[in-house]
């Protein structure tokens, strides 16, 4: 993998933690994910991260639960590099705004993600009125999709939630990258990005390819693509770390990987993607 210009500060917009004995994880599983079926720590983090130029990063939900959201903005206080926390905690909960003001007095709460698989959910009015609550508290939602299915729900959602929520699509929306993403990937790509609040990440690409033998340029036509719908000021860089370990694929590559993949931009333009728009969109404190 050829070298690109380093840039003098990075912030990783997607990572994961686990301690496998401290929750019950829907996944990873024992034998289809061997290769991270194993706790991953903020001090694991550490030793990759220190051969890149990321200087801070966003954890984002594996649990589903309050507990751990709360777990990780306890390790906030001695991995300062954990500059926000996106967990989740029950949007359709009759408490829900007030188990969102509680966790707001940690500056480091910047919003909530959901696995979801049944379009039901994400259409449900309940969903919708959670939805404003992170909206009037300046938070944050990660919309995680990946099939037609989900696609369709989730154009019908972004129709209804307040036009100043802060959505970011992860992972591209994961398109095929084995075979080359079907049309309605771009056509939906382009219809996501017509929603002046909804941002990209350019992350979690490795997994979309053959886990072991990818190689950059099955990603390139995909980058492209959500470049020029999104513009280089709603796009940010994240690892999906350690879930790229599943493509044999550490933290220094997925950053390089990137790096690569944007060598047309300007250092100006790069900087957004690396970094400005992250700290933007998440509200986030930096040293």
């Amino acid at each position: 993998m050829t070298s690109g210009s380093s840039l003098p500060q990075v912030v990783d917009s997607h990572l994961h933690l686990w301690e496998l004995e401290r929750f019950k994880y829907e996944w990873p599983r024992p034998n289809e994910e061997n290769i991270i079926y194993r706790d991953f720590t903020p001090s694991d983090y550490q030793d990759e991260m220190a051969n890149t130029p990321i200087t801070g990063a966003v954890f984002i939900e594996v649990n589903e639960t309050i507990e751990e959201l709360e777990w990780v903005l306890g390790l906030t206080q001695n991995f300062p590099f954990i500059k926000g926390v996106v967990g989740y905690t029950d949007i359709t909960s009759p408490t829900f705004q007030e188990q969102i003001i509680h966790l707001k007095n940690n500056s480091k709460f910047v919003g909530l993600r959901k696995i979801w698989g049944e379009p039901d959910w994400i259409q449900g009015d309940d969903v919708i009125t959670g939805m404003k609550v992170l909206e009037r508290h300046n938070l944050t939602f990660d919309l995680l999709v990946k099939t037609r299915e989900q696609y369709e729900a989730a154009k019908q959602f972004l129709k209804r939630v307040p036009k100043n929520l802060k959505i970011v699509l992860d992972h591209l929306g994961k398109p095929n990258a084995v075979t080359g993403a079907e049309q309605w990937w771009f056509d939906d790509i382009i219809i996501m990005a017509s929603y002046p609040n909804v941002h990209c990440k350019l992350s979690g690409m490795v997994t979309e390819g053959n886990l072991t033998s990818w190689k950059e340029s099955d990603f390139t036509l995909h980058v492209k693509h959500v470049l020029d719908t999104f513009g280089v000021d709603r796009v940010m860089f994240g690892s999906d770390w350690p879930v790229c370990k599943m493509a044999h694929a550490d933290l220094p590559m997925v950053y390089q990987l990137l790096n690569n993949l944007l060598s047309e931009l300007s250092e100006n333009e790069k900087r957004k993607v690396f970094y400005d728009n992250a700290v933007k969109f998440y509200n986030l404190e930096m040293d």
